[in-house]
């Protein structure tokens, strides 16, 4: 189960993450542009996928004491890890995922959502890069506006959460949105529900 040194180094690897992300630089013109214009960068330089965001979180969660064995990135649970019975699905991919090393070494079968009672992973993380490719100088004039698929796609990823936790994936469920640019959202606490948290972090 995650401990609580575990949810306050998480928490101030947040922290250390969003003070990284604003003090990077962005393009010198603004944004790269295609000749047509209509491929459009991220922000900056410096994180040029989701993958880069949670690279550097990973970082950060080292350097608060989270030991790098136990940390693992881009994890895709296959039948040897996970048992799902009961109708549960495993889950396709997880960004991150923190699991104490030796607990999960115990292990002597496969873990089954439907037989087990403890968690399988201590923390699970999916992250959704909230570009701002769209907040630039339009042609005609209009004020730019975010594209709402990304505020959905926030919200299918909380969902996805809900359900990661339901099956007791992992004790705590945190999903990152890395917002370049102020989309305007009524953005949620990051309070914790159930032992789900959204958490946005700003670049701006």
């Amino acid at each position: 189960m995650a401990s609580r040194e575990l949810e306050k180094q998480i928490a101030r690897a947040l922290a250390d993450t969003e003070r990284w992300l604003r003090k990077q630089p962005t393009w010198k013109g603004g944004h790269l542009e295609n000749k047509k214009g209509s491929a459009v960068s991220h922000r900056g330089p410096a994180v040029l996928s989701t993958s880069d965001a949670v690279l550097q979180f990973a970082r950060f969660l080292n350097k608060q004491g989270v030991a790098w064995r136990d940390i693992h990135i881009d994890v895709t649970p296959a039948q040897w890890l996970v048992d799902p019975t009961n109708g549960r699905k495993r889950p396709q991919r997880i960004d991150l995922a923190i699991v104490d090393r030796d607990r999960l070494a115990g292990r002597t079968t496969p873990f089954s959502p439907a037989r087990d009672k403890d968690f399988l992973f201590d923390a699970i993380f999916e992250f959704r890069l909230a570009s701002n490719s769209w907040d630039r100088p339009r042609k005609s004039g209009r004020k730019p506006r975010p594209p709402a698929r990304v505020e959905a796609g926030i919200k299918a990823e909380v969902k996805k959460m809900s359900s990661y936790l339901r099956d007791l994936w992992a004790n705590r469920g945190y999903v990152v949105v890395i917002e370049e640019s102020d989309h305007g959202w009524k953005r949620p606490t990051d309070a914790s529900n159930d032992g789900l948290s959204v958490h946005y972090l700003k670049c701006f």
